[in-house]
């Protein structure tokens, strides 16, 4: 996966809506769900976790272009993004 794909909203194509979603990485990285302006920054323990099953959709998620410089010029640093989407 590019990282042009992460900063874009591209990374996940035909799998929205999201209703669980959980994020590994550095702490202080941003994420950016539904194309709000304020994002969601990753905190202390490098892991995020949402369940929004019910009560919303996630509909795009992107990350922060500074966030993924950091992450990309980090040999000890990595990005998992697991989710669950529903399906027709």
């Amino acid at each position: 996966m590019s990282l042009a794909t992460l900063r874009n909203g591209t990374a996940f194509p035909r799998t929205y809506p999201i209703v669980q979603l959980g994020i590994q990485t550095l702490p202080g990285t941003k994420v950016y769900l539904n194309s709000h302006n304020n994002p969601i920054v990753i905190g202390a323990t490098g892991i995020y976790e949402l369940s929004v099953d019910g009560l919303a959709n996630i509909t795009s998620i992107t990350f922060d272009n500074a966030s993924l410089s950091i992450i990309e010029q980090n040999d000890h640093a990595s990005l998992i993004v697991d989710y669950i989407y529903e399906t027709e």
